[in-house]
């Protein structure tokens, strides 16, 4: 062979390897991207279903998404209209940041219900505490919708006086 296609063919040989550690490297990354695009789509997706909006406990469920999120005038609309609580009220509680609420069992009638539920609140223990209390919310049918009625958590008390 001749030594200019001796060097030609180092040269390639050479850039190629280069070419290829490049095309390794950046593979390895892109995988390692979409690995990690997946996992945090996997726990985005952890999200309880939406319960059917028509029943007590998709009324209770709208209310708490609707609180958690900061959306008190949302929550507010699942409130009884004449009952003892408003959107001033809400506005002014400080929710925790790591709760979850957990249904734990409903009762209903034609147009009363009650769904019992548990909220869990981690303590900001390493070990992973937390504590947990039991509420019921009370619910009334009002204009063909379930309707939160009373004082609901996370609520003590509530500024409007309702007549007994």
């Amino acid at each position: 062979m001749s030594p200019s296609l001796l060097v030609g063919r180092a040269a390639h040989v050479h850039s190629g390897g280069m070419r290829t550690r490049a095309r390794t490297v950046a593979g390895a990354t892109l995988g390692a991207i979409v690995i990690v695009l997946l996992i945090v789509a996997g726990l985005a997706g952890t999200r309880v279903p939406a319960r059917d909006p028509s029943s007590p406990e998709g009324a209770v469920q709208a209310y708490l998404t609707a609180l958690l999120d900061g959306r008190t005038a949302d929550a507010a609309a699942r409130l009884d209209p004449a009952g003892p609580c408003t959107a001033g009220d809400l506005d002014t509680v400080a929710l925790p940041d790591a709760v979850r609420v957990d249904l734990i069992d409903t009762t209903s009638g034609a147009s009363t219900a009650q769904v019992r539920i548990r909220i869990v609140q981690s303590t900001g223990d390493p070990f992973g505490g937390s504590w947990s209390e039991e509420r019921t919310l009370r619910l009334q049918r009002i204009d063909a919708e379930w309707r939160i009625t009373g004082i609901p958590w996370p609520l003590g008390g509530c500024a409007r006086q309702v007549p007994a």
